[in-house]
């Protein structure tokens, strides 16, 4: 009886599994190159005939990667708690995509299912695809714009290069360069902060993105310490425990915050978003996420809320009656509901906690960044910029850790290698 169930057991060593990563992969493949492309202006001027046939396949595909969903809780999560949390989402995106009864793309359902089928898949693969993909996007849609091809979306002197609208663009810069710094195990290359240096010029120069502009600096100032800084001092336990800690819970801290400030919004000129010209990008989101919680409730599954932002409008004109949810936690509350909120939460704590006793806590830093610009930015439910979740189930021994050696006097010792 033993004997006959150990036959009929998948496991991810057996060589035709390959088959079904593979699968995986080219899923990946697929819906992330589909939701770059429609960020740039190449889907809404150059390719517009190939838009129904490519729906067509998002829908088709989007079936393959339900059955796909369903083969993975069956035969390979074994571990009970894991089972639970991926029927959990599975059950409630479903629910969510039938009740919503969404007719064009279901993003949400798709970076769900895309989650649980990358169980045992490599999280350097994943990386790599989005980093060369993503590149490759940007790069075509700016060569487009400057012969003309397509639009640059220009604001107020600020140039989009071919994508949907400048924040958007450079975004992708900051999420790329993150899955970078995770591939890197946060040992850059002269050549990744040459990288870096070009596009924070590129932006000084041309977008003037600020959001976008203040994480990369985190980003890097946080990579510079870790590379250059920290095998230099003595870090004790509790400090690194204290910082983790904090890293840890940031989805759930600055949600909440975004939430409270959003709804207890004020013109007051005491109040400390009102009080500096810099926070003004802020100062406006807010007041948009404000007038949200006025004219809207907050349902389980979300809503269809008419938006009118500058994405895409290459007029240079202002939208007379814009309004647009920039705020990720905000804009997901009332466009995909409480629900999908608290899931989207807990599934990045969930991570921060497993990067946490794994002891990877630069990967675990750049998460957090991440955080702190979907404080602001809408892009945690996004595809082609949100690749950081499937670091919880994706394979990512690979990935190198900070360990902690014990000595003596307890202090952290220098990083482990970066990958090759």
């Amino acid at each position: 009886m033993n004997s006959s169930y150990q036959n009929i057991t998948i496991t991810p060593k057996q060589p035709w599994m390959n088959l079904f990563k593979a699968i995986y992969v080219f899923l990946f493949f697929w819906f992330f190159n589909f939701e770059f492309f429609r960020t740039t202006m190449l889907w809404r001027e150059r390719y517009q005939g190939y838009r129904e046939s490519l729906i067509l396949t998002f829908d088709r595909l989007t079936t393959l990667l339900v059955c796909l969903s369903v083969f993975y809780f069956l035969f390979i999560y074994k571990n009970i708690r894991e089972r639970i949390f991926v029927a959990t989402i599975f059950t409630l995106s479903i629910i969510y995509s039938h009740i919503r009864d969404i007719n064009t793309v279901n993003t949400a359902l798709v970076f769900f299912l895309l989650l649980i089928c990358s169980k045992d898949n490599s999280y350097k693969v994943i990386a790599r695809i989005s980093i060369a993909c993503g590149s490759f996007w940007i790069i075509y849609s700016a060569i487009a714009c400057k012969l003309g091809y397509i639009s640059d979306v220009i604001s107020e002197g600020r140039h989009s290069f071919g994508s949907v609208y400048v924040t958007d663009l450079f975004c992708h810069f900051l999420t790329l360069f993150m899955a970078l710094c995770i591939l890197r195990g946060g040992i850059l290359r002269f050549y990744d902060y040459l990288l870096a240096f070009i596009i924070l010029t590129i932006n000084i120069l041309y977008m003037h993105a600020k959001v976008g502009f203040v994480c990369f600096l985190i980003l890097l100032s946080g990579t510079f310490f870790y590379q250059y800084i920290r095998p230099k001092i003595q870090l004790t336990r509790h400090s690194i425990r204290l910082l983790s800690i904090i890293a840890v819970s940031s989805f759930v801290l600055l949600a909440v915050l975004a939430i409270l400030i959003s709804y207890y919004y004020s013109t007051s000129p005491s109040v400390w978003y009102n009080k500096f010209h810099l926070l003004s990008t802020l100062r406006s989101r807010y007041k948009q996420s404000y007038q949200a919680f006025e004219n809207y409730s907050i349902v389980p599954w979300g809503q269809y809320i008419e938006e009118h932002g500058n994405g895409g409008i290459t007029d240079g004109r202002s939208v007379d009656n814009y309004f647009f949810l920039d705020i990720s936690f905000i804009r997901i509350l009332f466009l995909n509901g409480w629900v999908i909120l608290l899931l989207l939460l807990t599934i990045c704590t969930t991570l921060q906690i497993k990067l946490f006793r794994n002891k990877q806590y630069y990967a675990l830093f750049v998460v957090a960044v991440f955080a702190i610009d979907c404080s602001v930015e809408h892009h945690l439910l996004d595809i082609s910029n949100n690749v950081f979740p499937y670091l919880l189930f994706a394979t990512s021994s690979k990935i190198p850790n900070t360990l902690i050696e014990t000595t003596k006097d307890q202090n952290l010792h220098v990083p482990s290698k970066p990958i090759n």
